[in-house]
């Protein structure tokens, strides 16, 4: 609970899962569980028995621990679900006596699994029109990631999330603020990044700030529009394109 990474996640105040929503996103095994429970299947053994409570218990304790009161990262005890739900399945399949049966229900496993990743498939080509920047980095984006990554220094401040997000893993440098549950201090650097980028510091404070922070490259792009590019006159453009702005400063 010390660790800053760690305690940012359990201040997460995310709303729990409604129950439609969580009974469509495992809808297809709660079918086979039905289906299954009346197929007639071998005599389980012991193994099987001590496998089947063994799971049971996983799903059920996951769920109940996702819905607590008064936690606000309770909904990510349903992450990882899949993998005791995918064991029970193929667990029943294993003991089913009919052979027939049994390849019939392999086969709509198989039919399902391949219809969700069609279905993610073609999610994914919806997206490009939208140029979502969280599933596909714009060329000027990626532009400014390689400079970024070929620059001397390090330390580097950005006015779009997405893209603070991305610096760290495409260039290897370090950024005043990135991802929110892992930065220290998150809601402070927020205020100052748009204390910043809003021209609210005065060309003295806007230099010490990034002095006493290490940040030695200072990243604009065109969202949000409540944001613009920075005016100090200290600062000098290092790279630019019709998206990006990157500015340094001696």
């Amino acid at each position: 609970l010390r660790s800053t990474t760690f305690s940012a996640a359990t201040l997460e105040n995310l709303p729990n899962i409604s129950l439609p929503s969580l009974l469509i996103g495992y809808g297809g095994f709660l079918l086979f569980f039905s289906i299954l429970s009346f197929i007639e299947r071998k005599e389980p053994t012991r193994e099987y028995a001590q496998m089947k409570y063994f799971l049971i218990i996983w799903i059920v304790t996951s769920i109940v621990l996702s819905y607590l009161p008064g936690l606000g990262f309770s909904r990510f005890y349903l992450r990882g679900l899949f993998f005791p739900l995918s064991g029970l399945v193929f667990l029943n399949l294993l003991y089913i006596k009919n052979h027939i049966v049994q390849y019939f229900a392999v086969l709509c496993v198989v039919a399902i699994l391949l219809f969700s990743r069609l279905n993610i498939f073609l999610l994914r080509l919806d997206v490009v029109n939208e140029i979502n920047p969280w599933v596909y980095t714009e060329n000027a984006v990626i532009d400014a990631l390689e400079f970024l990554k070929t620059s001397p220094q390090n330390g580097v401040m950005s006015s779009s999330y997405p893209i603070s997000n991305l610096i760290p893993a495409y260039t290897g440098k370090r950024v005043y603020f990135g991802h929110l549950l892992q930065t220290p201090s998150a809601q402070e650097r927020i205020l100052a990044i748009t204390n910043f980028y809003s021209g609210k510091f005065t060309e003295a404070e806007a230099y010490d700030f990034l002095r006493q922070n290490n940040i030695s490259y200072v990243v604009y792009y065109d969202e949000p529009a409540t944001l613009k590019i920075p005016s100090y006159q200290f600062m000098q453009p290092a790279f630019e394109n019709e998206k990006v702005h990157i500015f340094t400063f001696e």
